[in-house]
């Protein structure tokens, strides 16, 4: 009896490690690494990609595998300029903008699932913005109308909101809660409740970056705000990058060339930014600044920033990010997450980088430019393949599944949308 009692008990205590599992979604330490996992976000759709570079951190990381071919899955005639990133929602439905504007809903297979026409108050300009995919399904796009929507799974309209001026936004945010963030085109930040109802608007003594070419990221625990400030509402000498509270108070302001692009944060909730010196605008600093919680500076890379691209970051935690010489030849950069450089990939193909970086479970990086290339790099900085393709804009491409997504036709009419494997 005692025997077998023993022997139960053993297994009792043995099950827990035959049974365990390994999460495909937490790296393998590595040597020099600060380690990353990917954060819970109960109020996004439980998607590989439901938002604009990825997840709120805007870490541009997906824990799926990319494409490994670099060829052509499918290939979608939009018939207008794509001009947004690209959200997946949790069926796997793939959600972009264009002009229109219009929102688009396509099948896995490339076959149009729906479209819907956005009402915009401005015919002059029919951009739309960047979707964003929440927990319950809800579709969130804006327009240089002055116009938020949300959009119901089946596409039919739920509710609008009205802001002061174009929603330029390249990416918008969303809360733990369910609260969705976003900048208009007068620098004002509007925090709108999941009913469409405003939870409050911050502005006036700061300009936040509203530009099509910037976003939110918002901090691990969900209580900060970070994006770029073009100065105050008496100078343009004040700018760089702000930490708002998600009670619309402003936290800090870190002193530098205006931060382009959307910030990052990593696990610590250390924020990473490119800082882009523009003509008009005083700052000491330009190229790529990583900064504490606390918006103290932790490093600083100098680097012309003439790409306005978001960064991206490893399951290691290294930083990807483009830069410039002069003459103008763009060029892709790996830092460490202390600030160590790692190298550069430099290439006469790979000018006019514009596209946002993006990188897999791997470490595999992908991004493209308007020399119609569509580039795959090794966390190495080895290409492992570019195809050519068309000329895409400063958006951000989608992982899942291993393919990629993406929209083209900048600067012309006649647009498509990609499927990469």
């Amino acid at each position: 009896m005692r025997t077998k009692i023993f022997i139960f008990w053993l297994i009792v205590l043995l099950l827990p490690f035959c049974c365990h599992k390994d999460n495909s979604t937490e790296p393998e330490p590595s040597n020099g690494s600060h380690p990353q996992v990917d954060i819970p976000w109960t109020s996004l759709a439980d998607s590989p990609w439901p938002m604009h570079h990825g997840n709120p951190q805007s870490t541009g990381r997906c824990f799926n595998a990319g494409p490994q071919l670099g060829t052509i899955d499918w290939k979608f005639d939009v018939g207008h300029e794509v001009g947004t990133s690209v959200a997946i929602g949790s069926d796997s439905t793939i959600y972009f903008g264009s002009n229109g504007p219009y929102l688009w809903a396509l099948n896995w297979d490339g076959t149009l699932k729906w479209m819907l026409h956005l009402s915009d108050n401005s015919p002059q300009y029919t951009q739309a913005c960047s979707p964003l995919v929440s927990a319950d399904g809800t579709i969130y796009i804006g327009t240089r109308g002055k116009l938020l929507y949300a959009v119901n799974p089946d596409g039919t309209k739920k509710w609008t909101f009205q802001a002061d001026d174009w929603l330029n936004n390249l990416g918008m945010n969303i809360g733990l809660d369910g609260t969705i963030y976003f900048v208009d085109h007068n620098f004002w930040l509007y925090a709108v409740n999941p009913d469409g109802s405003l939870k409050w608007k911050s502005g006036g003594n700061y300009k936040f970056q509203g530009i099509e070419m910037s976003g939110i990221a918002i901090s691990p625990d969900g209580t900060a705000l970070y994006m770029g400030c073009l100065g105050t509402a008496e100078s343009d000498t004040t700018t760089g990058l702000i930490a708002v509270g998600i009670d619309g108070v402003v936290k800090w302001l870190f002193r530098s060339s205006p931060a382009y692009g959307t910030p990052l944060t990593d696990n610590a909730g250390n924020i990473f930014y490119c800082a882009r010196n523009t003509a008009g605008m005083s700052g000491d600093l330009e190229g790529m600044i990583s900064l504490t919680p606390e918006g103290e500076l932790r490093w600083f890379y100098a680097a012309e920033m003439e790409a306005m691209t978001d960064p991206a970051m490893d399951y290691n935690g290294n930083v990807y990010f483009v830069a410039s010489d002069q003459p103008p030849l763009y060029f892709l950069v790996s830092m460490t997450n202390d600030g160590i450089k790692r190298w550069e990939y430099k290439d006469a193909t790979f000018q006019s980088a514009m596209s946002s970086v993006v990188c897999d479970r791997n470490s595999t990086i992908y991004v493209a430019n308007h020399s119609n290339l569509l580039c795959s790099l090794t966390s190495d900085g080895n290409l492992n393949w570019k195809i050519d393709i068309a000329e895409i804009k400063w958006d951000c491409p989608a992982i899942a599944f291993g393919k990629l997504f993406f929209g083209t036709g900048y600067r012309d009419d006649g647009g498509s949308f990609y499927c990469i494997k």
